[in-house]
């Protein structure tokens, strides 16, 4: 029988349709209603009423479709701009999927269209007889044959979808999120249909759409409606920068990645993490996930442009259980994402965008609803620009619906030109009408609001710590903790509450919590900003902050725990216009420096000495201190007739403004003397280093500090250029004042007792000198620890002067190992520590061949040299042990180092993979040499992709 609105009871089938296809829709109806099911006639629920200007679905019908057991579609082209027809959509499929784990009670009948235009696909899956070529009897018996078998429960008998179990921690909910409908089922058409061979046969999916288009609301909504597709949890990686434009490839990226797998470990409580590097948690990590054979979401939000096929392929989800749901604002070329399906995200559907803007306010009748949609046209449905609108219409001064309108229909000036600023990232024709909506907003904000809201658009649009904010406001103002504490908490909840923020965590959850300030306002509170000295003040704040935290690395070696500040600093370096801002600078290229990163450390010095000439002009004492730093740079690069030119004319300049005898011009030639000791030039450096030694006691005195730092550096100097008994005399005169002065365990007194045993080996007395750097090596171990690299130092002195291999090797190992974590497979030390490592491990005679190889017609350096022993070993161990044995895969990776060092192209990828998967098999992916193999194996994927 046929049902309306009125009637009660429970209803076979919900006929949904746009009132548009009614026509169509009359007949059909009739005809289900004459079927018969279990011999009483099947009961239809059909909506008879236009609904118009976007009233609220009835009660009656949202009832009727809760109380039905299959939705049968009329689809047309007209089906999916009707906003009920989409609700009623989704609420079926969903409720659906969680009666039957299947779609198949949702069933469309085509009406003017084909199948592949369908959407979602999902949707697509129950295909009845294709009207243009069957009866409307025969289809409707087909309809009523599916009804027949489908269980008796209702739509309004699914249960409610359990909470997602997020990692780290439980996300909180948007308030902003409406419609979607169809698109939250295309995503999870994408994961679940789309396996390609590219990403290892992964599902992937891409969520692509203009900044402000709800793109991370949308795939956090899903993972909460899918939650029980995913009982394995719903892990959300940050924070990876795409406001950088293709610079985050590198430390960044890896850092980041490697933060959000401690954190997740950490959240799952998996076992035996104490004490374990990023790679063996990476590995304990995959195990777990293993061992519980749950499929999972493995969330990356906001991916930058600019990332190659390997660096993506690092980013997704770690075992085979794991679907991978990105999301970016780069619709990408084939060479960038070719993985995946895409779901295209665009402009909210009218009713949804209705919804949203009239969610503070009510419409009070037609004629305000048909301003409120005029309203949300205006701003192009775009979601940012409407929550940022309902909540202006929540301020009586705005002048309501008609007031609002009026004002976005005739931007200003200023709206005009920040519409122009942000250009692309708006669509086409609604920018000044948005960028209008979007000042207003701004200027509502209280002082707080606006205060930290001024802080976030200083520092870059990544998830932002509270510490961090807390940290500026208590510098900027002076105040206690606590009080600029309330003062973030007041601000964020000003901003939330007019839709300009939102929080991550929840203030309930474990650790610290984040906030995210959408890239759009920060740019809109930047261009309307009139308040430079306050504005200069927290930047000052944000400086002093930031230049702490890299600071303390100047005491431990904690360079690698600061990468994930430096998209906060590269944001703050963006114009550099004071000295505190070069002091910044400086301080990260320092990083990057001892990070080992080369290119990273130049192309950071060259930036900051273009901008301290322009700032202070060439011959200011910092500009001269940067282009030192530019040498440096140059330096770690190998173009050591660049680095000796930068620091000749960095020194030369400075001792024209200081004087020859200033503290910081004695350190600009003592760079000068370091790169004259790199070209060979080993005189010359020595007379350098001697000038400066005499300078050092005629100034201060034979037991200041910089005295004994000079005179060691002559020592040293004096030893490269043959005359080992003078070097250790001056060396013993550096070990006792360094007793005196600072004291037996200080590192600078186990820095000299290190280079009096090098000057004892190189006299012959191994013994002696063994025991010396063993006990430099004891002392640095428990004054710095067993990783600090002068600690590593010391050991791989210990082993070269050792009296049996077998103890050499083991020492030389370990610090290769070590290495490969604290500094990274291209740090100029572990790259020498792997050459002193292969030697030790191969004849003497097999060593002076590779040299003689090395040293003859063959690309010069450590690389090549490392090369040749490296593939001299794997050859033996073969022969010897066999291709399989775990020595044999050591050495395999040690080969695969060796290659990758000389450039992407070798092979390097296809030997670390192999070596990789032997080691974890044959001794465990805890094991420390699995572990070094997954360093080198992330390593080499950066090398390949970067060819």
């Amino acid at each position: 029988m046929r049902a309306d609105t009125e009637d009660r009871g429970d209803y076979d089938v919900f006929f949904c349709y746009s009132w548009k296809d009614k026509a169509r829709a009359d007949p059909l109806v009739e005809l289900l209603a004459a079927e018969r099911v279990d011999g009483t006639p099947l009961r239809v629920f059909q909506d008879h009423r236009a609904l118009e200007d976007y009233d609220q679905i009835s009660a009656s019908v949202q009832e009727g479709l809760r109380r039905s057991r299959c939705l049968v579609v009329l689809f047309s082209e007209r089906t999916l701009r009707s906003h009920y027809c989409r609700a009623e959509l989704r609420y079926a499929l969903s409720a659906a999927r969680r009666l039957d784990g299947t779609t198949q009670r949702v069933m469309p009948i085509l009406h003017r269209t084909e199948y592949e235009d369908v959407r979602p696909q999902t949707l697509g899956a129950v295909r009845l007889p294709d009207p243009r070529t069957s009866s409307d009897e025969h289809l409707i018996g087909s309809v009523a044959a599916r009804v027949r078998r489908t269980g008796n429960r209702r739509f309004g008998d699914a249960p409610e979808p359990g909470a997602p179990d997020w990692h780290p921690s439980p996300l909180v909910g948007n308030r902003a999120f409406r419609g979607r409908d169809v698109e939250l089922f295309e995503v999870h058409d994408a994961l679940h249909a789309y396996h390609d061979p590219g990403s290892g046969g992964v599902p992937v999916a891409r969520i692509v759409g203009l900044g402000g288009q709800g793109k991370t609301m949308l795939a956090e909504q899903y993972a909460r409606e899918f939650a029980a597709d995913y009982p394995g949890g719903v892990f959300v990686l940050r924070g990876f920068g795409s406001h950088l434009a293709g610079r985050t490839v590198g430390h960044h990226v890896r850092s980041r990645l490697g933060e959000h797998i401690e954190e997740f470990a950490g959240s799952m409580n998996v076992p035996g993490l104490e004490g374990l590097d990023r790679p063996a948690v990476l590995n304990a990590f995959r195990e777990h996930l293993g061992r519980r054979k749950q499929p999972y979401l493995w969330i990356i939000d906001d991916l930058p442009s600019g990332l190659d096929e390997k660096t993506f392929q690092t980013l997704l989800a770690p075992t085979a259980a794991g679907h991978t749901l990105v999301t970016t604002r780069y619709r990408s070329s084939a060479e960038e994402y070719p993985w995946g399906g895409e779901v295209l995200l665009g402009e909210l559907d009218e009713g949804a965008a209705l919804s949203l803007l009239t969610s503070h306010v009510r419409p009070a009748d037609g004629e305000e609803v048909r301003s409120a949609l005029a309203v949300a046209e205006k701003l192009g449905h775009h979601a940012q620009a409407v929550a940022v609108a309902a909540g202006l219409l929540a301020d009586p001064d705005q002048g309501g619906f008609d007031g609002l309108l009026d004002a976005i229909a005739a931007p200003g000036p200023d709206a005009v030109e920040l519409a122009s600023r942000l250009g692309r990232d708006l669509p086409t024709g609604y920018g000044a009408s948005i960028a209008t909506a979007m000042l207003r907003s701004i200027d509502r904000l209280d002082h707080r609001g606006h205060e930290v809201l001024r802080i976030a658009s200083l520092l870059a649009p990544t998830p932002l710590p509270q510490h961090l904010l807390e940290g500026v406001v208590a510098r900027s103002d002076d105040g206690a903790p606590s009080e600029a504490r309330a003062f973030v908490e007041a601000g964020f909840a000003d901003a939330v509450d007019k839709s300009l923020a939102r929080a991550l965590l929840p203030a309930s959850a474990a650790g610290e919590r984040l906030w995210t300030v959408h890239t759009l306002v920060s740019r809109t509170l930047r261009f309307a900003d009139t308040g430079d000295t306050r504005r200069s003040r927290l930047r000052q704040g944000a400086l002093e902050e930031l230049t702490e935290a890299l600071e303390q690395s100047k005491t431990r070696f904690v360079h690698r725990l600061l990468t994930h500040h430096l998209p906060h600093v590269q944001e703050l370096l963006t114009s550099m216009e004071s000295e505190d801002v070069l002091h910044l600078a400086n301080e990260a290229s320092r990083v990057y420096a001892e990070l080992g990163d080369g290119r990273g450390a130049l192309d950071q010095f060259e930036r900051l000495h273009t901008a301290s000439s322009r700032l202070l002009g060439p011959h200011h004492e910092i500009t001269l201190k940067t282009l030192a730093g530019l040498g440096v740079g140059y330096g770690l690069m190998g173009d050591h007739v660049a680095a000796l030119a930068c620091k000749r004319a960095a020194y030369e300049g400075l001792a024209a403004v200081l004087g020859a005898h200033d503290s910081e011009v004695l350190i600009a030639r003592n760079n000068v003397a370091v790169t004259l000791s790199d070209t060979g030039d080993l005189a010359a450096a020595r007379d350098e280093y001697a000038e400066i030694y005499r300078i050092r006691r005629r100034v201060l005195n034979v037991q200041h500090p910089d005295t004994l730092m000079a005179l060691n550096n002559y020592a040293i100097e004096v030893g490269r250029c043959g005359n080992h008994r003078l070097a250790r005399r001056f060396k013993g005169i550096v070990h006792t004042r360094s007793r005196t002065v600072h004291g037996e365990r200080d590192p600078k007194t186990l820095d000299a007792l290190h280079n009096l045993a090098a000057s004892t080996a190189a006299l012959g007395d191994r013994v002696a000198a063994h025991d010396l750097l063993v006990q430099v090596t004891e002392a640095r171990r428990e004054v710095l620890g067993s990783d600090h690299v002068d600690t590593l130092t010391s050991q791989e002195g210990a082993a070269v002067t050792a009296a049996s291999r077998a103890e050499a090797l083991s020492l030389l190992q370990d610090a290769y190992r070590l290495r490969l974590t604290v500094q990274g497979p291209a740090h100029p030390d572990t790259v020498r520590t792997l050459v002193t490592l292969l030697e030790w491990s191969l004849p003497r005679e097999a060593v002076a061949a590779a040299r003689a190889r090395a040293d003859s017609g063959e690309p010069e350096g450590d690389a090549v040299l490392a090369g040749l022993l490296a593939m001299d070993l794997h050859e033996r161990l073969v022969t010897e042990r066999g291709a399989d044995h775990a020595e044999t895969a050591v050495a395999r990776c040690q080969l695969a180092h060796a290659l990758a060092l000389q450039g992407p192209g070798l092979n390097a990828d296809l030997l670390i993979e192999d070596a990789a998967d032997g080691l974890a098999e044959e001794l465990g992916r805890a094991a420390p040499w699995s572990r070094g193999a997954e360093i080198l194996k992330t390593w080499i994927q950066d090398v390949e992709a970067s060819g």
